[in-house]
């Protein structure tokens, strides 16, 4: 599914308030959990209102709180990530409904978007609209207008991008095992 038709459908991100739950747990989420898979420090910059971290997705769909039908929609800067994801948590938890927006990039060119700094640690952080919006490195700064890119400085940036091939390497790889040894079927 395209990420215009996804963001249409479930009306990402574009008639919620900055007074909804943030962070809510999943089940008030439906009929989608939109799951941000960034880092904290790109979440707490900007994120697209009802997401929830990658972690706590997992903690929910580990306690038995998320059906195996729900739809689940990731996104992170560009699409990439996400994808990655959306094709682990298919595997790991056989999700059946696993989609991944083009990413908050993206997102921000949609007439009508939203949106809102992300979480903290700090009981006193709120969260709130925010015209701010991280995009990881500047090449992918290409924002819808009114917003303003925020990007990782340089060191941050290569630390960052190691950790993105780390996991991409481990995320492939397993996928590829998976495939390609699983054991065969007997036909009958």
């Amino acid at each position: 599914m395209l990420s215009e038709d996804l963001i249409l459908k479930y009306d990402i991100g574009l008639s919620t308030c900055s007074d909804d739950p943030i962070g809510s747990t999943c089940s008030k989420l439906s009929p989608v959990v939109l799951v941000d898979v960034r880092t904290m420090e790109e979440r707490n910059v900007s994120k697209i209102p009802t997401s929830i971290c990658l972690a706590e997705f997992e903690k929910s769909v580990e306690a038995g709180d998320v059906s195996p039908e729900v739809d689940v929609i990731t996104y992170c800067t560009v699409g990439y990530r996400s994808g990655l994801e959306a094709r682990r948590l298919r595997n790991k938890y056989l999700l059946r409904n696993v989609y991944s927006l083009d990413g908050i990039v993206a997102y921000t060119h949609r007439k009508g978007s939203k949106l809102v700094n992300g979480e903290s640690t700090s009981p006193s952080f709120a969260v709130k609209d925010t015209i701010c919006c991280h995009t990881f490195a500047s090449m992918w700064s290409d924002v819808g207008v009114g917003y303003i890119p925020v990007t990782f400085n340089l060191i941050h940036y290569l630390r960052e991008s190691l950790k993105v091939a780390a996991r991409s390497f481990s995320i492939n790889f397993r996928h590829y095992c998976i495939t390609c040894f699983r054991p065969c079927q007997r036909r009958g």
